[in-house]
């Protein structure tokens, strides 16, 4: 999977290492994906002769033309700092020609958007298109060097391909990063890297094509929203796309391509089947669907009528609950997203049942490896609230029911009150409701730091503006007291734990988003039971993110581990679910360890890559440092578990983290945890 970021930042202290690493994450997961390698295809990547053919007059009609427009962005170009050879277009390149075509289907590319082609028929730095005849990539047109994510830039190969190679039926393959609202869809290295197709200019972008096609497929990450589904319906019978990222492998070309002269739903279910299938074979976890574009107006429908029961909620006060709710429906990066089933599940409503059904009809074909992910998501605006003046923009562009904007511009309203004027300031806008959150307060109460037993205010907290809270000394451990009022509010709690190598330094064995629970419910501050090894071997390991389903008793916890690839210092991403107890890999990113800049692309690892295990402590003057085993082995080698492990002979250390839905931060002191027999 090849990821490209859109960060925010939140504020840090101290001990703010966890914190920073834990945004810098969410930007690496988030904004996304583009398609890769399936290691399936034996085609050449490169060194073949181009065939070049100049399109004079239109082909005859044929049965289907498929259109793919690959913007290779950093996809394709190597990354010569981080040693990635590039070449993603590349391969999928070869994938296609690997194919069986059919006679009477027309297969048409544009090649652009990169610096650096692999392929070496392609040319570096231009646009260029191309026909596949009989095995062989065909250029039929150079536009030098140009762009391919400014207005009429898809239009333009659109008609351009429909002109010179008419079919009764048409197949469009958008091929880079995406990300769905804000993020949007394509990055461009001949144009603005940072400015590709919002939802609805892809939208517009059809619309002046004057097609209409039978599928529309993304191979790019994030792509599969009710937003998206809203400004194809028009012009498609079905979308296919992923709600997460996607992998490395991104969509396997060869085999679906030899079934073209069928029904697009066939072709389509087997692209979802080959990605899905590719990915297990390679350890990675994803998610593909096959959208029917006709059932979107019933899902909108049943929506705002969801939505609507939220904001008679909202207006009740029921502010909190809202919140707590949205925070446990798992998320796809850091785009704001939320599977709609996951949400109407997590919040339920009078409408939730009816949007539900909806969503199910309208989802034909899905596979996915989350457990909160059920085939279609929306923008749902709640933890990248910076972005909420872009997100906005696809609400007025598809006309959005007014509910739907009255229901955000309200929440967000609120939210960005309770976290502090300074927030109200930088990221309010002329939607920023003062009236009702000045009603709204008057009635429910303003900002509070509720949870209780606030101590010294003055000592050392991890994040800075923390409210310290006593944690009481028990017979064995030190606990914090949680009363139910505290319980309905708190978003999250982390729990970050050191060991003391006896030399005056911290050895850091990172965070959970779980901590030990005392048979009176309070938070005990004891050693952990169990903890993620490589190889037998305990490791730093930050926890990311943690879903719970209390219905159906799905789960989900994904983090990371600092670790040596290649002698680069990089982040090992893991998963952990029912089917995977042990965890798994997601991939990697490479990250400098002075400035904690995590690198935008997720790489895979490949059994040949060197290893290294890393380790973190902090020092006596309260610096992080990384340091690393020097016992390298090949990837082919890695195992990763989850443990039982005994820390009870050893003097450790630790604080809680509680999180509430008002933006506080409360924490207790770094203080010597109590033995895990204790809970016994």
């Amino acid at each position: 999977m090849k990821i490209m970021t859109r960060n925010g930042q939140k504020s840090a202290g101290l001990f703010s290492l966890l914190a920073l690493i834990f945004v810098l994450l969410l930007g690496a997961l988030a904004g996304c994906g583009g398609s890769g390698s399936s290691g399936k295809g034996s085609g050449s990547a490169s060194g073949d002769s181009t065939q070049t053919a100049t399109v004079t007059e239109p082909k005859e009609e044929a049965t289907r033309t498929i259109m793919i427009y690959f913007l290779g962005s950093n996809l394709e170009t190597p990354d010569v700092e981080y040693e990635y050879d590039g070449g993603a277009a590349s391969k999928d390149i070869a994938e296609i020609l690997n194919a069986d075509i059919p006679e009477d289907v027309n297969v048409v590319l544009e090649c652009g958007g990169a610096l650096e082609w692999m392929d070496e028929r392609v040319p570096d730095a231009e646009v260029t298109r191309f026909s596949v005849e009989d095995g062989e990539l065909v250029q039929v047109e150079s536009l030098g060097y140009d762009t391919m994510t400014q207005t009429g830039d898809l239009t333009d190969f659109l008609q351009f391909a429909a002109e010179n190679y008419p079919a009764e039926n048409y197949t469009l393959i958008l091929w880079d990063h995406g990300g769905g609202i804000p993020v949007s869809f394509g990055s461009d290295e001949l144009g603005d890297e940072d400015d590709g197709f919002c939802d609805y200019e892809i939208r517009d972008e059809l619309e002046a094509s004057g097609l209409y096609f039978d599928a529309i497929i993304f191979d790019a990450c994030n792509m599969c929203t009710l937003e998206m589904g809203c400004g194809l319906e028009n012009y498609a019978d079905y979308m296919v796309g992923a709600e997460s990222y996607v992998n490395n492998s991104g969509i396997y070309y060869t085999n679906w391509l030899e079934m073209t002269d069928g029904s697009a739903m066939d072709f389509c279910e087997k692209i979802v089947q080959d990605y899905m299938d590719e990915i297990a074979e390679e350890g990675q976890i994803g998610s593909m669907s096959v959208i029917r574009l006709s059932y979107m107006e019933d899902v909108y429908d049943a929506y705002v009528a969801y939505v609507e029961t939220l904001l008679e909620d909202l207006d009740s006060g029921y502010y909190a609950a809202y919140t707590t709710s949205r925070s446990n429906c798992g998320y796809f990066e850091d785009n704001d997203a939320v599977d709609l089933i996951a949400m109407a599940t997590a919040y339920e409503t009078s409408a939730s049942a009816d949007l539900i059904n909806a969503v199910v009809n309208a989802v034909s074909y899905t596979e996915s490896d989350f457990s909160f992910g059920h085939g279609l998501m929306a923008y749902s605006p709640y933890e990248w609230y910076e972005y909420y003046d872009d997100g906005r923009e696809s609400f007025i562009a598809f006309d959005y029911d007014q509910t739907i904007l009255d229901f955000y511009d309200r929440y967000i309203s609120l939210l960005l009150t309770y976290y502090g004027e300074d927030y109200v300031y930088t990221y309010g806008n002329d939607w920023y409701q003062t009236d009702y959150v000045t009603a709204y307060l008057s009635e429910n109460g303003g900002v509070s730091s509720s949870i209780s037993a606030v101590g010294d205010d003055t000592a050392v907290t991890a994040n800075e503006g923390a409210v310290v809270i006593d944690a009481i000394l028990t017979d064995y451990y030190y606990a914090v007291e949680l009363t139910e009022d505290d319980l309905s509010i708190i978003d999250n709690v982390e729990y970050t734990i050191y060991l003391d190598e006896g030399d005056g330094t911290l050895l850091y064995l990172g965070s959970d988003y779980t901590g030990s629970l005392d048979s009176y419910n309070r938070l005990a501050l004891v050693d952990p039971t169990a903890w993620v090894m490589i190889n037998d071997n305990i490791v730093c390991y930050y926890c990311t993110g943690y879903y719970n389903d209390e219905y159906s008793g799905e789960w989900m916890q994904t983090g990371m581990v600092p670790i040596f690839v290649n002698d680069y210092y990089a982040y090992l991403y893991i998963y952990f679910d029912e089917e995977h107890p042990q965890g798994a890999v997601m991939g990697y990113s490479y990250f400098d360890p002075e400035t904690m800049e995590i690198s935008d692309n997720v790489y895979t690892l490949e059994d040949t890559d060197i290893l290294d295990l890393c380790y973190q402590y902090v020092d006596e003057d309260y610096n992080y440092v990384f340091g690393w085993y020097d016992e390298y082995f090949y990837a082919s080698d890695l195992e990763i578990s989850y443990q039982s492990i005994d820390l009870n002979d050893y003097t450790t250390y630790g604080y809680y983290t509680i999180y509430d839905v008002y933006g506080n931060i409360y924490e207790t002191d770094v203080l010597p945890l109590g033995s895990s027999f204790a809970l016994e």
